[in-house]
């Protein structure tokens, strides 16, 4: 038997208070290969932080570390798509459930790139594709009516020029969408031009307030690779007219008859306070939201102004009225939305489903225009999701049977290591276990 891997039954025997360890046979051994996957029996779940997988699971190895991708049909796929309440209006789950179909069929579209070509993966399982925490999310309450909606819209994606379109969507756009060059900059499309949102009474969002000191303010910027020197006398929000471009923050600072103007795209600015703002005064950010909660971000959203009234001149009186007082020296942020807010709002989506819009015209209103087609061939039949890369050790808790490189392993929490280039899996632990259900101990 190899060391570590021996289970031990500790045996109460009655009426004496004493305890047998009875050695028992090892598992059957699993090779360390560059690749090992994770067969679920019928029945079974894998438990990764605490979302459950349906799907096969591959872990391989990387020069980075380990990498965790999810083979699953489209419709587990769909099934884990955590995006928005399952309570919500039925016709907006459905153009919720189109607008996730028709963005997988954009992305695999376009063919693997980045992690997705370096790791295996079609598509990633975080905000920066779309959110999917795996098939068992739909035994949450309502999760039968979000399956409905992936069922009721089976095949159905949005298509431009014949082709599987853009469909970008976030939380929340406040009074209003944006065009996508005015956010990402690059050219327009003409599904893309922004669209009025009518959410202000549904979305918690529809005004947020952030606000620094300037040396807060300045730190952020400099984290970010944008230091400011001298005295700063203004900061503005430059935006061009609506579908002309991004906007971008304009600090002036320097001496007085010498000033330099820094132009930081909002972008950088969004970037840079929610990479490096909640880090360095954890106390300010992300600041509250009007209901007293946490704002989701340090920044929440591109669509903002700012106001700054600098500090006095050393030994110049300045006046100002009693409500700016508490402003000098401070950069206040003044926004809308959660997002990029482009293409479809969320909560709009919501608001213009509780007004009784159908899928379809509520996708038509913030895709202008167009509406849900039979996009079947668009789509694969397995959706390869990548769950997590980059790691040295990763842990799986499978609720029933699996196989692991033919070999069958029971109910466990089981633990991936790399190891010089190659994935040993092992028991996370080695329980021990009173035969007659009396008692449990875990070896430590």
């Amino acid at each position: 038997m190899r060391a570590g891997l021996v289970s031990v039954l500790a045996v109460v025997v009655a009426g004496m208070g004493s305890s047998v360890a009875v050695a028992q046979p090892e598992p059957e051994p699993i090779p360390d290969t560059g690749s090992i996957s994770l067969v679920p029996a019928p029945g079974t779940e894998f438990v990764v932080d605490d979302d459950r997988y349906r799907g096969r699971l591959d872990v391989t190895a990387h020069d980075d570390g380990l990498s965790l991708v999810e083979q699953v049909p489209l419709d587990g796929y769909l099934a884990g798509i955590a995006e928005v309440p399952f309570s919500w209006p039925q016709e907006t789950l459905r153009a919720q459930a189109v607008a996730a179909r028709t963005y997988l069929a954009w992305t695999l579209a376009g063919g693997r790139s980045g992690s997705g070509a370096a790791y295996g993966f079609d598509i990633c399982a975080t905000d920066q594709c779309q959110v999917y925490a795996g098939a068992g999310l739909v035994d949450q309450p309502d999760g039968e009516r979000w399956m409905e909606a992936v069922d009721a819209t089976a095949g159905q994606i949005l298509l431009f020029d014949g082709a599987p379109a853009l469909a970008l969507y976030s939380s929340s756009a406040g009074s209003r969408t944006r065009p996508v060059q005015d956010i990402f900059g690059g050219d327009p499309k003409p599904y893309l031009v922004g669209a009025p949102s009518p959410e202000a009474e549904v979305t918690p969002f529809a005004r947020w307030e952030v606000s620094v000191e300037l040396g807060q303010f300045r730190a952020i910027l400099a984290a970010t690779g944008y230091p400011i020197g001298g005295r700063v006398d203004d900061i503005t929000v430059a935006t061009p007219p609506i579908g002309e471009g991004t906007a971008s923050v304009v600090v002036a600072s320097g001496v007085v008859g010498s000033l330099d103007r820094v132009v930081i795209p909002v972008a950088e600015i969004r970037r840079g306070f929610n990479r490096y703002g909640p880090a360095l005064f954890p106390w300010a950010l992300p600041a509250p939201r009007a209901d007293g909660l946490p704002l989701p971000q340090a920044i929440p959203s591109y669509t903002f102004t700012i106001h700054y009234i600098p500090p006095p001149v050393r030994g110049l009186p300045r006046r100002l009225p009693a409500d700016d007082l508490e402003g000098v020296g401070r950069v206040t942020f003044v926004g809308e939305g959660w997002g990029h807010s482009v293409g479809m709002s969320q909560y709009g989506a919501y608001a213009l489903g509780l007004r009784g819009e159908t899928a379809a015209g509520i996708l038509a209103h913030f895709y202008n225009g167009l509406v849900p087609q039979d996009g079947a061939r668009f789509v694969p039949d397995q959706v390869r999701v990548g769950l997590d890369w980059g790691e040295d050790m990763l842990h799986v808790v499978a609720t029933g049977p699996f196989q692991a490189s033919g070999v069958t392993l029971d109910a466990g929490d089981w633990q991936l290591t790399d190891q010089a280039g190659l994935v040993r899996l092992r028991p996370a632990d080695h329980p021990v276990f009173d035969p007659d259900g009396i008692q449990r101990l875990r070896l430590r």
